[in-house]
């Protein structure tokens, strides 16, 4: 998914743009669901690191 942008869509079966998909839940992907947070202990290693900015 991360890599390729690219979800499989559950009903058709054929892989679709990750961005704006919407799934069966009735939610939207967006581009802050690409992101992962900085792990505690590389933040604690170098002070500078901030966590990726809010949508």
């Amino acid at each position: 998914m991360l890599r390729t942008r690219k979800v499989r869509n559950k009903l058709t079966g054929v892989y679709v743009d990750f961005m704006g998909h919407a799934t069966v839940f009735n939610s939207t992907f967006a581009g802050k669901n690409l992101l992962f947070p900085i792990p505690l202990r590389e933040m604690d290693v170098n002070a500078e690191l901030v966590h990726n900015p809010v949508f």
